[in-house]
């Protein structure tokens, strides 16, 4: 019996914070709001009306392998074709990557 108690009990506790439970589609508001890249993107948004942008990831154990790469060329050419997409950005048609001590640093 105790061990029904305890299970719904922690059952109800856990739903009461699922119901708390929010998730932000803004990639903003997970980056430094201080970011001059954030700042110009906000700006931009604010100036022209919006500023939706969408991310696509591909999961690979090699992402430098040909078959990967390719298939990140293919896609990018892809979307780079429909309607509405003012530009597209992926590892096959950047100019320059940079290793920072923050981490990457990507030129287009």
């Amino acid at each position: 019996m105790l061990i029904i108690l305890t299970t719904l009990g922690l059952t109800i506790f856990f739903a009461i914070g699922l119901s708390r439970l929010k998730i932000s589609s803004d990639m903003l508001s997970y980056l430094r709001p201080d970011d001059p890249v954030v700042q110009l993107f906000k700006r931009i948004g604010e100036e022209y009306g919006g500023n939706t942008m969408a991310m696509v990831a591909i999961e690979s154990d090699a992402v430098f392998s040909a078959k990967t790469l390719n298939t990140i060329n293919q896609r990018t050419e892809n979307y780079t074709n429909i309607s509405g997409v003012s530009s597209v950005m992926s590892l096959t048609n950047i100019l320059d990557i940079k290793k920072t001590s923050g981490g990457l640093e990507i030129y287009s």
